[in-house]
């Protein structure tokens, strides 16, 4: 599974690990409500899991 930050309108974000970006985006939803505007690859946390 991959790390994904989804980013919503109101500024507010959420990380959740998720399959892909549509399960991800299916995920954050279920945890806030709000219009997701970007879903991006948590960079960080696959660097850590990598070295």
């Amino acid at each position: 599974m991959t790390t994904f930050r989804v980013h919503y309108e109101s500024g507010s974000f959420i990380d959740v690990d998720a399959e892909g970006p549509t399960d991800a985006r299916q995920q954050a939803n279920q945890q806030q409500a709000g219009k997701v505007t970007k879903v991006k690859v948590l960079k960080e946390r696959l660097l850590k899991l990598q070295g």
